[in-house]
């Protein structure tokens, strides 16, 4: 797994190994620690690892007991910060070729796709071409 600043060109953490959730937990707490206060929008392929990653390294506990679930069901352990956007590529494909990429806003604003200023991209390295 890496985690890539796409603005500036810069790899900022990566982990060698299986895609497990100790090793995106491992590569958001990095990310964390090399970059500055300011929250990254983050982007990423369709690996459902991320997201409790993401919340791990830059989410909060304030507000949890205000949400309501339904019976049988746990409540977060954290929330997204307001500040915070992950957005998740997703690939469309048809007979096992890809045939198109849309995108998921997983949190914050709808229009997060478009913002490109503190971008960091996580991925495995084969699918990167960019």
């Amino acid at each position: 797994m890496i985690a890539f600043d796409p603005v500036n060109k810069v790899v900022i953490a990566f982990v060698v190994g299986k895609r497990t959730q100790r090793d995106a937990d491992l590569l958001l707490k990095t990310v964390k620690e090399k970059t500055d206060s300011n929250i990254p929008h983050f982007t990423s392929d369709e690996l459902d690892l991320y997201e409790k990653a993401i919340l791990n390294a830059y989410g909060t506990r304030k507000g949890i007991k205000q949400i309501s679930v339904s019976p049988g069901n746990k409540p977060p352990k954290r929330l997204p910060l307001p500040d915070l956007i992950y957005t998740r590529v997703i690939k469309i494909r048809a007979n096992h070729r890809i045939v198109g990429v849309g995108a998921e806003v997983v949190f914050g604003e709808e229009n997060a796709g478009c913002r490109q200023s503190h971008t960091l991209r996580l991925a495995v390295i084969s699918i990167m071409h960019s």
